[in-house]
Order: C-alpha cells, then sequence, then structure tokens
C-alpha cells in the first residue's frame, strides 16, 4: 500500500515541474508539489514506529526553532559560491 502512496507523491512531483515550466500554469504546479511532498512526508511519518518518533519529532522542533531563529552555519550559501 505505501509503495502505491509513494508512487502517486512522485507522479505529482513530475506534473509539479511539468507546472512549473511556465507562469500560468506555476500555480497548480506548486499545488502539485505541496500536495506530493506532503503525502510523501505523512507515508514516511506513519510507517515510522512509534518508538522513532520519540527521536524525530525533537529533532524536527530544534531543526525549525534554529530556522526561525536564523541560526545558519552559512554552508549552503558557501557551497554555491564559484
Amino acid at each position: 500500500m505505501s509503495g502505491l502512496i509513494y508512487l502517486t507523491a512522485a507522479v505529482l512531483f513530475i506534473l509539479a515541474i511539468r507546472g512549473l515550466s511556465s507562469p500560468r500554469s506555476a500555480r497548480l504546479g506548486n499545488g502539485l508539489g505541496i500536495a506530493g511532498m506532503t503525502l510523501a512526508v505523512v507515508t514516511a511519518l506513519a510507517l515510522v514506529p512509534p518508538q522513532r518518533l520519540l527521536l524525530i519529532v525533537p529533532a524536527l522542533t530544534i531543526g525549525g526553532h534554529q530556522r526561525t531563529k536564523g541560526q545558519d552555519d552559512g554552508a549552503a550559501a558557501n557551497d554555491c559560491r564559484f
């Protein structure tokens, strides 16, 4: 069952990329991409044993907190420079 859900998410991602190719269909492409990612994340979290969720939830909380506070080490920006 999860394989079918992941396949659906992959199709949504492909349709999202196709939708983002023109300004006229960009909103639809964004919506399809959001739907595909949400479907994939929810499916992945549903397959995780409850004991592991005790590790995932604090990690997501800490990561989200650091992102909102702007505490970034700048590694991503340094990787993009030539």
